[in-house]
């Protein structure tokens, strides 16, 4: 074999249209009478001179298979610009691109899947841990979940269970047997914080609600999605949301559920009502009601109850909630001394007006939120140096003592802390203080010596830190990064030391504005 064969492969075989097809990817072109010639007047000495050493040899240019034959100075026809066909050249192309975050996820959506057979032989053939998992839109019915949960309670699904973090079972023909299995799942893993269940087959069934309202009290799952169930209703209102009291659930879907304003009170009782201790049971600070039939006296009840007894919903949506054009509503849900002489008009300006007090309220709610964060933080600063007592004994001065803040009476000392944060409730405070004077909450004094764990932040190429990109940012002893030297701005990643904060605002309860706790 000549050089020239080396570098071009004979065709295989070879169609009408000027390409030939070539097994081994790389294709020459066949002359075509489409073709439109291109004069070319390049000098051959000149172009070895000009050309990569390994295609020269011996101060020549290796001829192609295709131009042997034709001179140096000749006209060679190449296809047009927009020409259909083009070169294929597949084993050329740089290769496919994997996130690193997809090694983590198994996206199976619909895919047509029937039963979980096949994907039980997925997870157990997935190297590593999957923390998040997509199954929507597939035929997997209550027999397919049982088997998927059934495996993920098996100790080959241990792994997977430890860090499943989101489930989607959108649309999936799932009934009250599969929302059981659910249930179970639900309550047994620590790691589960988002499920997607919507266009499912779940029904008002009271066995099956009670275990599904009990296994979320006893769970850490933030965002709950029932969308689309329409065999719900108000039945499932009444019945569910009495027994919902878990203090991590942040974000509820309750879309087009066919629930009417019968249901209204009940939700508006729910978002406002307390526990025996005098915890909220609503810790909700998003709640999607869209697409039902609550109509405008259902949806100004609900807005009312959050406006006199609800301070953590920070966003509601309750759209297309109209009952008809001819809407049944009191007089008094109509704006007094409207101008419209339309009925119709006077209840689209009452729908407006309860729109802005809505938007008002919640804008009130996110005020109050971030100011009880910030000084709920505040707090813990002064708190630390002022109320944590060192074991070390101290040496006696001498001379006369001037009067220190660690003489005075206890509950003076609390009563000059509490002016740092006078927005937080009594109870908030009194958490506060436990947490400051505690010293086991202290972080350890040494940073950790281990990277590649995922617990640290990455450094910010734009900081002055002087790390390259993806450097972990260690510090604080817990992986925590310098204030604003991560790129966990503007979501692209979840800076450590933020989360950290939400943990311990949740743990404290200064997550949320509370003024019926004051004294």
């Amino acid at each position: 074999m000549d050089s020239s064969e080396a570098l071009v492969p004979e065709s295989s075989c070879s169609t009408g249209t000027g390409l030939s097809s070539d097994p081994a990817g790389l294709h020459s072109f066949t002359p075509s009478s489409s073709a439109q010639p291109v004069s070319t007047s390049l000098d051959s000495k000149s172009y070895a001179e000009t050309s990569p050493s390994f295609l020269v040899q011996n101060g020549q240019l290796p001829v192609s298979p295709l131009h042997q034959d034709t001179p140096v100075n000749a006209t060679i026809p190449i296809p047009p610009p927009n020409s259909a066909q083009t070169l294929n050249m597949t084993s050329l192309s740089p290769a496919k691109h994997v996130l690193l975050s997809s090694r983590s996820h198994i996206d199976r959506f619909d895919v047509g899947l029937i039963g979980a057979q096949d994907l039980v032989l997925d997870l157990n053939a997935h190297r590593s841990a999957v923390t998040k998992l997509n199954l929507s839109h597939n035929c997997l019915g209550d027999a397919g979940i049982a088997h998927l949960f059934v495996f993920l309670s098996s100790p080959d699904g241990l792994r997977h269970r430890r860090s499943i973090s989101e489930l989607s079972l959108n649309s999936n023909s799932i009934g009250n047997e599969g929302f059981r299995y659910l249930a179970e799942y639900i309550r047994s893993s620590d790691a589960l914080r988002t499920i997607w269940a919507q266009n499912n087959e779940l029904t008002s069934d009271t066995e099956t609600l009670t275990i599904l309202a009990n296994a979320l009290n006893n769970s850490r799952v933030n965002l709950f999605s029932l969308t689309g169930n329409k065999d719900l209703g108000d039945m499932f209102i009444e019945q569910f949301l009495p027994l919902l009291h878990t203090p991590y659930l942040k974000e509820l879907h309750l879309n087009t559920l066919r629930i009417t304003q019968d249901s209204a009170p009940v939700i508006a009782e729910w978002i406002t009502s307390r526990k025996a201790g005098g915890d909220r049971r609503c810790m909700l600070e998003t709640f999607k009601c869209n697409g039902n039939s609550l109509g405008l006296k259902g949806v100004r009840q609900i807005v009312q109850a959050i406006e006199k007894g609800n301070w953590g919903l920070t966003k509601v949506e309750m759209y297309a909630n109209q009952l008809g054009e001819l809407e049944e509503t009191d007089e008094n849900d109509i704006v007094p001394e409207t101008p419209m002489s339309n009925r119709s008009a006077r209840i689209d300006a009452a729908w407006k007006e309860t729109e802005v007090a809505l938007r008002r309220v919640l804008l009130r709610n996110t005020h109050w939120k971030r100011q009880t964060e910030k000084e709920a933080l505040s707090l813990l600063r002064y708190s630390r140096a002022l109320l944590l007592r060192t074991k070390t004994p101290q040496p006696t001065p001498r001379g006369p003592t001037p009067v220190s803040f660690q003489t005075l009476p206890m509950e003076l000392q609390l009563h000059i802390i509490a002016l740092f944060a006078p927005t937080l409730s009594a109870a908030q405070r009194s958490r506060v203080y436990n947490y400051a004077a505690d010293v086991s909450t202290l972080p350890p004094l040494l940073p950790s010596l281990r990277r590649g764990t995922g617990k640290s932040c990455l450094a910010d190429p734009t900081s002055f830190l002087g790390v390259d990109v993806g450097f972990e940012v260690l510090g604080g002893g817990s992986g925590r990064c310098a204030e604003g030297k991560c790129m966990g701005v503007g979501n692209s990643l979840l800076c450590r030391r933020e989360e950290e904060r939400v943990k311990w605002l949740e743990v404290v309860g200064c997550s949320t504005y509370d003024p019926d706790t004051e004294e």
